[in-house]
């Protein structure tokens, strides 16, 4: 939603793959990019409320920008195996 709604883009990019026990999702775009230095704390979904959710998960979020310059967000979460019940 963002990348239509701020970074007049012409191409963005989504990949999500499974490896080493972690689910990785890197999105991407041509874009304006932003001044990630003016990331202030607001309400709704912004960034640092996604940074905060996926800490919770015990993952990694990782955000490369300039003015300027197009955006990648990478993000790092950890499989989480099902334990079975056993029945005893």
């Amino acid at each position: 939603n963002n990348i239509l709604k701020h970074s007049k883009a012409k191409e963005a990019n989504v990949c999500l793959k499974k490896e080493n026990n972690n689910i990785i999702i890197k999105i991407s775009d041509n874009g304006i990019g932003f001044d990630k230095s003016k990331i202030i704390e607001k309400d709704g979904l912004g960034i640092n409320q996604i940074k905060a959710r996926i800490k919770i998960m015990k993952g990694n979020f990782y955000l490369q920008t300039k003015k300027g310059s197009g955006t990648e967000i990478k993000v790092v979460l950890p499989v989480q195996e099902k334990m079975e019940e056993v029945s005893a």
